[in-house]
């Protein structure tokens, strides 16, 4: 009697344990948008002039993944990018970053397109442990020994001071900086021209606030400079109000902008095309580079309707770097046990109700801001071997100073 109960036992143990794999494969498969994707951050500004620069920089990001995705993801996972607009508010931009990381489960942020929500951003990334990766502005706060932060490109303060060497070889002795009101760094520029310029004559500063009538004024004084070097320090957000209000007409002085100014955007009137100088980062052939024409044809497959820009494209490459450290790190899903199948239906059930914590997103931020921390080699396509070393977070790209395509 006993033999047989034990062999018609076993049956249905077998038939069980095949229709419990089944369900869940089901649930499995049903499910695998839940927990399949690797979310990333973007906190910018959408509003007004910033509009356009901003999307820029977004669908640059969103063509690198879409091509990354059609070609099966970070090692099956699809990448997807989640945005929020601050408004240029550093309040707003920290809650946006606080959101996106503990109810989207981003392990990486971008963004921060003026200095004060880059800080607040900033702020986020190291508190939670999740890697900023900042090339929307150069903030001096983003640089030195500071936790899970990556700057894609080097500091304004690095920049300024390539300008100064420039004043020096040039002999240039007449000098004005114009930024904005609220700029926490106008001190250290002057500082850093003042001691590095020898023989400086005039050194003149302009301030502005956001008020039409602070603009103006600020207008006005420019106007006034006669055979000037006039620097116009800080981000495009920063500077947009300024900019599409002033005209860049006077013959006898030059006029110098930073990296960070996306110019066909914001500078609305410009008489005099050969007084214009910018301090760049990208190499001078950057347009015929094999990154450039991926991330053509990548924008392309995004949308036929989108056009190519500098903005964009420095979205594409911070996606790229993105990317490169995400594949040293994201492991690909692997049954190492026949029993792992009949744990699935209960994670199945863990991830869809939220019984699971997000001790796995935080392993993969930390993982990622140490992998990229130690890269030392990264090719993006641009002819140049960049990275980063722990001690310095950016990548040093050789600065010179060109004029803009206006034509």
């Amino acid at each position: 009697m006993s033999g047989p109960n034990l062999t018609f036992s076993g049956e249905i143990v077998i038939m069980l344990r095949f229709y419990y794999v089944v369900l869940g494969c089901l649930l499995a498969i049903l499910s695998s948008s839940a927990f399949s994707s690797i979310n990333v951050g973007l906190v910018a500004s959408f509003d007004d002039e910033q509009e356009a620069r901003s999307l820029a920089y977004q669908y640059g990001i969103q063509a690198l993944f879409k091509r990354v995705n059609t070609e099966g993801g970070i090692k099956g996972k699809s990448l997807t990018l989640e945005v929020l607009n601050d408004h240029a508010n550093s309040e707003l931009a920290t809650s946006n970053a606080q959101r996106l990381i503990t109810r989207k489960k981003t392990i990486a942020l971008f963004g921060g397109d003026t200095l004060q929500t880059a800080d607040a951003i900033k702020q986020v990334a190291f508190r939670e442990k999740v890697p900023y990766l900042s090339s929307m502005t150069s903030s001096p706060s983003l640089y030195g020994k500071v936790g899970y932060v990556l700057n894609l490109k080097p500091s304004m303060l690095h920049e300024f001071d390539a300008l100064c060497r420039y004043f020096t070889q040039e002999k240039k002795h007449r000098l004005a900086v114009v930024h904005a009101r609220n700029s926490i760094y106008a001190d250290l520029i002057k500082q850093s021209c003042l001691s590095s310029v020898p023989n400086v004559s005039s050194f003149k500063t302009f301030k502005f606030g956001t008020i039409r009538s602070s603009i103006e004024r600020t207008h006005l004084g420019l106007q006034s400079l006669r055979d000037y070097d006039v620097v116009f320090v800080g981000s495009n957000g920063d500077l947009a109000p300024l900019l599409k209000q002033i005209n860049i007409s006077s013959i006898s002085n030059s006029y110098y902008f930073l990296s960070g100014i996306e110019f066909r955007r914001s500078v609305q009137n410009v008489e005099n095309k050969r007084a214009l100088k910018f301090i760049e980062y990208l190499p001078v052939n950057y347009l015929s580079s094999k990154a450039y024409s991926k991330y053509k044809l990548d924008l392309n497959a995004l949308s036929p309707a989108l056009q190519p820009s500098k903005i964009g494209f420095e979205g594409y490459l911070a996606a790229s770097v993105l990317t490169a450290g995400l594949e040293a790190v994201v492991s690909p899903f692997e049954i190492e046990d026949p029993n792992d199948l009949f744990r699935l239906p209960l994670s199945v059930a863990r991830k869809l109700t939220g019984w699971v914590q997000s001790g796995s997103q935080n392993t993969l931020s930390r993982e990622l801001s140490n992998a990229l921390n130690v890269t030392h080699t990264l090719d993006l396509g641009l002819g140049l071997y960049l990275g980063f070393d722990g001690e310095n977070n950016y990548l040093d790209f050789p600065l010179h100073i060109s004029e803009p395509q206006l034509d």
